[in-house]
């Protein structure tokens, strides 16, 4: 077994539709079970406009005791892009198919291992 932080495997996903970011926190924390990870602290969302820049939505970044998970969620375009960062794998395949069912329609989705 590679030693935690030799390989990370990142896997993005786009997802047709946005939820409130209570309910978004909720979905963070079923993809953090589901692969088996830890929430490393409480995390923190950013509204947009921010500072009176950006479009509208918000950003949910979740740190994790083996990396992170980030939801930017564009609500003037409908969409939810998620990306999934850790040391430890995770099906890929399962945390689309979580997606889906929780957020909306996937739009694109890939990984690749660093």
């Amino acid at each position: 077994m590679p030693i935690l932080g030799t390989r990370k495997q990142i896997g993005g996903w786009t997802c047709q539709g946005v939820l409130p970011s209570n309910e978004m926190i909720e979905i963070a924390l079923e993809v953090i079970k589901l692969i088996g990870m830890t929430p490393a602290r409480l995390g923190r969302i950013d509204d947009y406009p921010y500072n009176g820049l950006g479009g509208r939505g918000y950003t949910l970044y979740q740190p994790l005791t083996d990396s992170y998970i980030v939801f930017d969620v564009y609500t003037e375009i409908n969409e939810t892009k998620v990306i999934l960062a850790s040391c430890k794998p995770y099906d890929h395949r399962g945390v689309g198919i979580l997606l889906r069912r929780l957020i909306g329609p996937l739009i694109q989705q890939g990984s690749f291992n660093l």
